[in-house]
């Protein structure tokens, strides 16, 4: 009830106000404002309950998997363990998202309604003023959001801008029109950010480079030691070694100098002997590490964002939402299992080692 009143009241108000000036001054044109105003806090409301609920709800399945993960499955069903402040902090983020979508699309609403008012027409113009007037919400979140939806934002712009001209002729890139053309380019940006994991990690964001390191196959000590070997300076023997006596299967200690030719496939992954194997493996334990993450995001989607449709059919919905778990699980999971694969054989390749396909 509360949250109805929260929703109904306002907009109750503006039903009055819309009354009451239509009444008095139709001919001033103040019961169309009104009217718009009630149509931008409507939308406000409905971005700022959206952007919380999902929010919080991800917030919440997070902790459930990190539960489960933890073999704790009994604090699942536990109120304090699964929603004590001490361990889900999420009310602050919640909100600052929350704004920052109600405002956004709120203000859009508002100036391009006002504007349609003002010039009577509607067109690009109008959208362009209140994209640029919404895009200051950005200031309800954290620094270091801003730039992860900054980047995010360019990239969409940069695409929005590529496929305008190249609809309008003014350019045509070779490979463009090819019914999957954006695979190339998917390839080329994929490379270059593979090339900064491995050689300029400090050209990518923190948390990105965490998620690739945690989510790829090779270790931080192994990837430092292939950084300096590739600058042609002498690597730190110890580290590499220490890691390698961890997690070796066979016991073998591999002779490895401080500037060693290239580091081989004995080092990069010394739990499995057999390259084919751990190419394998590292895309299996990456499926298990994405799935529950992808299914969680898709499960707010489905239930939250695309809530009528859930309720129309569930069962529809919920088939749909496990396709897409799986196949955006799976294309995320072959990614480090190729990528290990090519490493693997360009040092079988290159290198006079033992094969070990």
């Amino acid at each position: 009830s509360r949250v109805k009143f929260l929703l109904d009241e306002p907009c109750a108000t503006m039903s009055v106000l819309r009354r009451t000036s239509s009444e008095s001054s139709e001919k001033t044109g103040k019961a169309g404002v009104i009217a718009d105003l009630e149509a931008s806090w409507k939308q406000f409301l409905r971005g700022f309950s959206l952007a919380f609920a999902c929010r919080s709800s991800l917030s919440v399945l997070l902790r459930v998997l990190q539960l489960a993960r933890g073999g704790k499955l009994r604090e699942i069903f536990s109120i304090d363990n699964l929603f004590s402040e001490k361990t889900l902090v999420v009310r602050v983020d919640a909100v600052r998202l929350g704004l920052f979508v109600g405002q956004f699309s709120g203000c859009y609403e508002l100036v391009t309604r006002l504007l349609a008012r003002y010039r009577g027409t509607t067109d690009g113009k109008n959208a362009l003023v209140g994209g640029f007037l919404s895009g200051f919400s950005l200031l309800y979140l954290k620094a270091e959001d801003r730039r992860t939806v900054s980047l995010y934002a360019m990239a969409r712009v940069a695409q929005c801008l590529y496929n305008l001209l190249k609809n309008r002729g003014y350019w045509h890139f070779w490979g463009s029109d090819w019914n999957h053309g954006d695979a190339l380019l998917f390839a080329a940006s994929s490379a270059q950010v593979m090339y900064a994991y491995v050689m300029r990690p400090t050209s990518l964001p923190a948390s990105y480079y965490k998620f690739i390191q945690r989510t790829g196959p090779i270790a931080e000590e192994v990837l430092e030691a292939v950084r300096t070997q590739n600058r042609g300076i002498p690597i730190a023997i110890e580290p590499v070694l220490n890691y390698v006596k961890k997690y070796s299967v066979t016991g073998c200690i591999p002779e490895l100098t401080s500037t060693p030719t290239i580091i081989g496939c004995d080092i990069l992954h010394p739990m499995e002997t057999h390259c084919t194997k751990n190419s394998l493996r590292v895309l299996i334990d990456a499926f298990r590490k994405i799935l529950p993450v992808y299914g969680s995001l898709t499960l707010i989607s489905v239930v939250i964002v695309g809530f009528m449709r859930f309720i129309k059919d569930p069962v529809k919905s919920l088939i749909h939402g496990a396709k897409d778990t799986l196949r955006s699980s799976l294309f995320l999971a072959t990614f480090p299992g190729v990528y290990q694969a090519v490493i693997c054989a360009q040092r079988n390749m290159v290198c006079f080692s033992e094969k070990r396909y």
